[in-house]
């Protein structure tokens, strides 16, 4: 249940520690083995190596913006496989800024040297990823069965998101 909530990831294991009487030095030892092991387990949604090899088909720049401390989000985004296809990771452990603060997807497309008019963004959530990719030009696009008139697409499934991006 800890593990679903919107907190860090120290909050949980400090909570852990809490709930069930851990030392400090056990609930340490939990979350260094969480972060250094979580990431070999990560799996993919199907069709994000399609997509991602598509994107670069197009000579198109691939980022990811995500909330986390920047040793364990990108312990997961090796753990994927997908690092060959990315170009800028922006972590929130890393940049210091959470999303949706408007300058943590600056900041990624800084570093691609894209405006946000030339970019679309493909994400989950629809606070944290749609508005403010909305708010700042982007193409937001919802990894959703949700349907909303505030992004140019939604879809569940990757491959439907592919053939939009790609038709």
């Amino acid at each position: 249940e800890l593990n679903n909530l919107r907190i860090e990831k120290t909050e949980v294991f400090e909570r852990l520690a809490e709930r069930f009487s851990l030392s400090t030095g056990l609930k340490e030892e939990l979350l260094a083995d969480f972060d250094s092991n979580l990431g070999t387990l990560a799996q993919p949604y199907s069709g994000v190596f399609e997509l991602l090899a598509a994107c670069k088909q197009q000579s198109l720049k691939t980022g990811i913006v995500t909330n986390g401390r920047d040793k364990f989000q990108r312990s997961k985004i090796a753990g994927l496989g997908i690092s060959p296809f990315i170009d800028s990771v922006v972590t929130s452990g890393g940049f210091g800024v959470k999303k949706p603060h408007h300058s943590i997807f600056l900041e990624c497309l800084r570093q691609l040297s894209v405006s946000p008019e030339e970019a679309a963004f493909i994400g989950d959530d629809f606070e944290a990823d749609m508005k403010p990719a909305n708010a700042l030009g982007m193409q937001p696009i919802w990894k959703s069965s949700d349907v909303s008139t505030a992004v140019a697409f939604s879809s569940d499934t990757i491959q439907e998101i592919q053939d939009f991006l790609f038709p």
